[in-house]
């Protein structure tokens, strides 16, 4: 070889040599870098993640619940009905007349009353009389004094405007089981008292008739009765005593009837009831915070009631008269309810519920001297909304 060649083929040849040698060189891996992890496995499908927070009900481990409501009531009905007994129990023409002793006659042309001896043996100083023409002393019957009392009878009722003030109730539940194949079914038991306050009005006139009876009350033969007009007091003594029932019985003649009389009559009527319930229930979720209940069973009313009422009679062709009268009378009643209620839970105590409730305690009935109030609590409705707390 020439020694030109020999320098344009040694850099070829050493070129050859460096990549054998790169070549036959061993790669040590790199230990302070990690290896990179396989996949994970795919886990397997459980279904829709909002399907599965349907099933999760936010109070699942609260057994007790109180519920504070504003309760509004509907469907309550009432009426008033009757005489006044100053009209339809004494003479209405003696009310205006009062006796020496400051007691109003109980008869249109006298009065018999009982006296400071408290009628001892059948006989009352205490009486009098207007004209000499009501002594029978030989007619019949004999030894006897007429009195005559107007009395006065009107039919038909009004009816009353009812007022209900927004009531409240507080109820506790306790749950006892749950049906987790029926949808997460609660049941258990509730009870409830509530309060509200009902008033009625009325204003009527109607169309009465006047009674004129005749009493006939009788003294010991051979008195004189003192003349007339004559009026006794109720610790009298020195003049003639009247027999007087039951030792002595009167007798009693006919009847005068005198139509075209008016009645008009003012009516105020208020009740204070408190109820008290009790019953089971059974709640259904409609989903992760709505729930459906339905409830019913026993209810109770402690009722007080406050009437005051004004009468005017106005006679055909005479003046008007009028009487006032009422009363307090506290009653009792009872009878079921059912309720049907939604909740919608905020978190895990907290929640808003809303609801109807149907009720029927019966009838309030009650006269206030003669006037009937007659409140129909059968079919009674309330609405309710209020805050719950589950614990």
């Amino acid at each position: 070889m020439s020694k030109k060649h020999f320098y344009w083929t040694l850099p070829l040849v050493l070129a050859g040599a460096g990549a054998s040698a790169q070549q036959d060189q061993v790669v040590l891996p790199d230990l302070s870098t990690p290896a990179a992890q396989p996949p994970p496995e795919p886990a397997a499908w459980q279904g829709p993640i909002l399907d599965r927070r349907l099933d999760e009900r936010i109070d699942v481990l609260s057994t007790n619940r109180l519920t504070l409501s504003v309760r509004y009531a509907l469907n309550i009905k009432g009426s008033f009905h009757g005489v006044g007994n100053p009209f339809s129990k004494t003479s209405i023409f003696g009310l205006s007349r009062l006796t020496p002793d400051g007691d109003h006659y109980n008869f249109d042309d006298g009065y018999v009353l009982r006296d400071a001896a408290n009628n001892n043996l059948g006989y009352t100083s205490y009486w009098g009389y207007d004209n000499s023409s009501q002594v029978n002393a030989g007619g019949f019957p004999a030894n006897t004094i007429e009195f005559h009392q107007t009395t006065a009878s009107a039919s038909g009722s009004s009816a009353g405007d009812v007022d209900q003030d927004p009531g409240v109730e507080i109820t506790y539940d306790r749950q006892l089981g749950e049906k987790e194949d029926w949808h997460h079914l609660r049941y258990g038991m509730e009870g409830a008292m509530n309060y509200m306050k009902t008033t009625m009005h009325s204003d009527s006139t109607v169309a009465a008739t006047l009674l004129t009876t005749t009493t006939a009350f009788s003294y010991f033969p051979g008195s004189t009765p003192p003349p007339a007009p004559f009026q006794g007091t109720r610790s009298g003594s020195g003049y003639m005593f009247l027999q007087v029932p039951p030792l002595f019985p009167t007798s009693v003649g006919p009847t005068t009837v005198t139509p075209g009389a008016t009645l008009f009559t003012h009516d105020d009527f208020s009740a204070d009831i408190w109820g008290f319930r009790v019953g089971p229930y059974m709640e259904l979720p409609l989903s992760r915070r709505i729930e459906l209940r339905l409830s019913g069973g026993f209810a109770a009313g402690l009722i007080y009631g406050d009437d005051t009422w004004r009468q005017v009679l106005t006679p055909s062709g005479g003046p008007a008269i009028m009487a006032t009268g009422g009363g307090t009378k506290f009653g009792v009643l009872w009878g079921g309810y059912v309720s049907v209620n939604g909740t919608y839970q905020f978190n895990e105590r907290w929640g808003v519920a809303v609801g109807a409730q149907f009720q029927d305690l019966g009838r309030f009935t009650h006269s206030f001297q003669g006037r009937v109030v007659d409140l129909d609590l059968s079919q009674s409705l309330f609405v309710e909304a209020g805050i719950s707390y589950n614990f």
